[in-house]
């Protein structure tokens, strides 16, 4: 529930709708991305990046397909 929550505040707290299209949003740090996933379905137009250990990245991939 909080994940949930934390994740759906990122979408309201910045007026991501008044970025350019092809804005390139960087998360360092970010895990398997899923707080930028999401905002990438509510946003788009944006574009991002996920900045983490090369470790993490099979599981990126797994919550990106």
């Amino acid at each position: 529930f909080i994940l949930v929550s934390c994740v759906f505040i990122i979408t309201i707290v910045f007026p991501w709708s008044t970025l350019a299209t092809d804005t390139t949003i960087c998360d360092v740090g970010g895990s398997t991305g899923h707080a930028l996933l999401d905002l990438l379905k509510v946003y788009p137009q944006l574009k991002i990046v996920v900045q983490d250990l090369e470790t993490l990245r099979p599981h990126f991939d797994d919550v990106r397909s």
